[in-house]
């Protein structure tokens, strides 16, 4: 099937209530967060130097599963979600293309533009997946990906429970 088409149907398909989603380990705290939203997620440790969860930040979630190997998971997955443009979108997009699923990539980071020579600020812009969302309207203006969304994120204030806050 073309993957194209294959795209389309799963995108057209009917709206599931709990979404199989294949992803990496990326920051613990904000994977917990994605995880009450229901939806099962499938970590895939890539290994060889790239995160991995670290559960003394927060424990793995129970909808959350970490495999080390795509041929060890019989789920049917429904996308793949991108967390980072340093290695991981590129490793999402081969996924995707291979699974014929779409791709949705969460942009966290601001572009070291200071740091960053214009080429490979260009390189890292150039990609992209069938849905692109940032986490805030300037990071998303700073990464100038202008088909793109923006779903802000936020803190739990109870993750600061046990800290001492004085006027001084």
């Amino acid at each position: 099937m073309n993957p194209i088409v294959s795209i389309l149907n799963r995108v057209n398909a009917p709206k599931k209530e709990k979404y199989r989603i294949l992803s990496f380990p990326t920051h613990e705290s904000y994977q917990t967060n994605l995880a009450e939203t229901g939806h099962e997620f499938l970590l895939f440790n890539r290994g060889g130097g790239n995160k991995i969860w670290e559960t003394k930040y927060k424990p793995i979630p129970k909808n959350t599963h970490i495999f080390n190997a795509i041929t060890d998971t019989e789920y049917d997955i429904d996308f793949v979600l991108s967390q980072e443009r340093f290695g991981q979108i590129q490793f999402a997009q081969e996924v995707s293309k291979s699974l014929r699923i779409p791709i949705i990539h969460l942009e966290h980071i601001e572009p070291q533009l200071n740091n960053w020579p214009q080429e490979q600020f260009d390189h890292m812009r150039s990609f992209k997946a069938d849905i692109n969302v940032f986490i805030t309207e300037h990071n998303q203006k700073s990464w100038g990906i202008e088909d793109s969304v923006v779903i802000k994120h936020g803190i739990r204030t109870s993750d600061f429970t046990g800290c001492i806050v004085t006027g001084k």
